[in-house]
């Protein structure tokens, strides 16, 4: 371990608010100092985590860098993923990945109790992370409510995510009292759901939650909740989890009235406003109807419009954003086919306000989280189709050359389909639902994919920054790979974990994704073609030559399905005059804060 963090801790910059204070972060830890960062490597909002005094011992530090390393490892959606650890005299410190939640300690004390079937199904999704993720154990005392945060995500589930990671050692164990095989007991999760029914982080005992049984709890679940609690391992522990599979039943009509978590990026933001003198009329929506959580739907000069609020140039200068998100900014108001236009820019103080165009349709990473992955040839098919509407956009003269496109930044606009039900002709997932709706395309970044950040290789990152749209095969690749890995196996791809066989993916197909990644990781220039017309045109090496079609029965690759356009409006969509970026208050920028002050109404 680095005993300096100026080496661990470079790639990151403090990010602060409108009156130039460093954005802390809320922690359950009474001992710990959590505040933003942004991640230079990622593109990405990131959490700086400093525990006082707790590298004074050499054993409390071999013991952290081992748990930090396993946590590392683990890579689970629901585990926030270590980016770097080091001290700084006796003070510990690490980075990992951004939750924007809230500690489930101070949720209990604002929201209270947690109904029966909700709390059964969060602690079976818990029961499903530690099962996945080679943890240390960690005893009964250890393990509590100040190790996890309430996260709402863009449908509207709200669940539990581990977010403490500094306490997961007991004490701080030395290497002879740390276990090799990592075991957590029924015990830890049967309080944690007691916890959860009680509504009080801290309860004396976590059998009370018990004693008076609340709404929904049957009896064979407390009896099986007590046994847990009592006894474990054996015939405890497969009735806790039998139980539990029961009581999260009910969770589906009760998730509507589960109270959500606060969001600290919401709230810097919501700061922010009242900092530089405006306000949004009312609170912010956490999750609007577009699925956009740090927007709002407004109307503009008489326009539908998603105003998206970001971190201005003095909470994060210029130079920490993407070139494509320049690009794609520099001029609003112009329309490009497949690109979602910005018609609106403005720096605000600590503020970006970001009006881009709002359309009906949903985007392609939630679509694929309500309803699953495709399937190989149902991928392909969308593969076509995304791949012709870049080319097209990419070939006209003004467009960027895009490097980054997130699966939540592909959107399918339905408005234009009158024949069918959108929603029926979606969940097909075959080539007629591809065709049918237009691609709309996110190339500037929000601050929702800035939580999430840009997930590129280092090298690929070095060729962002060129002029023009160079290296086309690794362009193309870079955007292929993430976004593939996704509509196949709805999961995030990581560019520094080697891609291994999954159930869906056939290992041919694997092996070919693990050679590209390595290739855009070692010499992106060197990557030999397009990503999307590979994928494509691969066949699975399980088929026969009698059953593989003939070559005359396939189009060629040119002839790929050319997406279609919205038909141009009869009179423009939006204002020709919409102005330059705007650095100083102008008397557009003062029409655009009457709006958020209320003059004009914003509407979903």
């Amino acid at each position: 371990m680095n005993p300096s963090p100026s080496a661990e801790f470079a790639r990151y910059r403090f990010v602060r608010d409108a009156r130039g204070d460093v954005v802390s972060l809320p922690s359950a830890e009474a001992d710990k100092g959590v505040c933003l960062v942004l991640d230079h490597e990622r593109w990405a909002l990131a959490r700086w985590h400093r525990i006082a005094g707790a590298a004074a011992r050499e054993d409390r530090l071999q013991a952290f860098q081992r748990n930090a390393e396993r946590i590392a490892g683990g890579g689970h959606p629901r585990c926030p993923r270590l980016l770097s650890w080091g001290r700084e005299g006796d003070d510990l410190l690490y980075a990992d990945e951004m939750w924007d939640g809230e500690p489930l300690p101070s949720y209990l004390a604002r929201a209270g109790a947690v109904s029966v079937g909700v709390a059964c199904q969060w602690i079976r999704e818990l029961l499903t992370v530690f099962a996945s993720i080679p943890f240390p154990t960690v005893p009964s005392e250890k393990l509590s409510p100040r190790h996890f945060e309430v996260v709402q995500n863009r449908e509207g589930r709200i669940f539990l995510v581990l977010s403490e990671c500094g306490g997961w050692a007991p004490s701080f164990a030395s290497p002879q009292e740390t276990p090799l095989e990592p075991e957590i007991a029924p015990a830890d999760f049967a309080g944690l759901f007691c916890t959860l029914l009680a509504g009080d982080p801290n309860p004396e005992d976590r059998r009370d939650s018990l004693l008076e049984p609340p709404d929904g709890l049957a009896p064979a679940l407390r009896e099986d909740v007590l046994r847990a609690l009592e006894k474990g391992g054996g015939d405890a522990d497969a009735a806790f989890r039998s139980a539990l599979r029961a009581g999260a039943i009910s969770a589906p009509s009760e998730r509507p009235r589960v109270t959500a978590p606060l969001t600290p990026l919401q709230e810097w933001l919501r700061r922010d406003l009242e900092e530089i003198g405006g306000d949004m009329p009312g609170a912010f929506p956490l999750v609007t109807a577009t699925g956009e959580p740090y927007a709002v739907p407004v109307h503009l000069r008489g326009n539908a419009t998603l105003m998206q609020l970001l971190p201005g140039p003095e909470a994060i200068p210029r130079e920490d954003w993407l070139h494509q998100h320049h690009a794609a900014t520099r001029r609003p108001g112009r329309g490009l086919a497949h690109q979602l236009q910005v018609n609106y820019i403005e720096d605000r103080g600590s503020l970006t306000l970001i009006g881009e165009e709002r359309i009906e349709g949903i985007d392609l990473g939630s679509w694929i989280a309500r309803t699953g992955p495709l399937s190989l040839e149902s991928a392909r098919d969308l593969a076509g189709v995304i791949h012709a509407a870049l080319v097209t956009l990419e070939a006209q003269t003004s467009a960027c050359a895009v490097w980054w496109l997130p699966p939540e930044n592909i959107l399918l606009v339905t408005e234009t389909s009158s024949s069918r039900d959108p929603d029926d002709l979606l969940l097909e997932k075959d080539g007629a639902a591809w065709t049918a709706f237009p691609l709309k395309f996110r190339l500037h970044q929000t601050l929702a994919t800035l939580r999430d950040g840009v997930s590129l290789p280092s090298k690929v990152r070095e060729l962002t920054r060129l002029p023009g749209k160079p290296h086309e095969p690794a362009r193309r690749s870079a955007i292929a790979l993430p976004l593939l890995w996704h509509l196949l196996t709805g999961t995030r791809f990581h560019w520094s974990d080697p891609v291994r066989r999954t159930g869906r993916i056939p290992a041919a197909l694997a092996e070919m994704f693990e050679q590209r990644r390595q290739q855009l990781r070692t010499d992106p220039t060197a990557t030999p073609d397009d990503f999307f017309l590979t994928f494509v045109q691969w066949t699975p090496p399980e088929l026969s030559p009698e059953s593989e079609p003939s070559p005359e029965s396939e189009p060629p690759m040119e002839a790929l399905p050319r997406v279609p356009e919205p038909e141009p409006p009869a009179a423009p969509r939006f204002v020709a005059d919409v102005p330059e970026p705007v650095r100083a208050l102008s008397p557009a920028a003062v029409g655009l804060w009457a709006f958020l002050l209320g003059v004009v109404t914003a509407s979903v």
